[in-house]
């Protein structure tokens, strides 16, 4: 997964719930499945322009969460720590942001 694919899906992977479903569908379908656009659209009997707007409008309400809350960007921040010996803490603090 590239750069920008990766972004969203990491995105996705902290405030997917937040979408809606088709977005959340549509967001699996295209990242975690690798599906093509034109894939998916012929999946649902609907347009691959319907499917890229679906695509646009669910990424861009990822990054307006991020832009709010930040989490990804605190728990980037907490995973690049040099926490030594203690691999523990660090997965049990990772796991909390995670329930947050």
């Amino acid at each position: 997964m590239e750069g920008k694919n990766l972004q969203y899906y990491r995105l996705y992977s902290i405030y997917g719930e937040l979408l809606t479903q088709k977005q959340r569908e549509t967001m699996e379908d295209y990242f975690g499945l690798d599906l093509s656009l034109g894939e998916i659209a012929e999946m649902r009997g609907v347009s691959r322009q319907a499917i890229k707007y679906t695509l646009d409008t669910a990424e861009q309400a990822l990054m307006q969460y991020e832009e709010k809350l930040g989490f990804a960007l605190k728990t980037s921040k907490i995973a690049s720590l040099n926490w030594g010996d203690n691999e523990e803490l660090k997965e049990q603090v990772l796991k909390i942001l995670e329930e947050v």
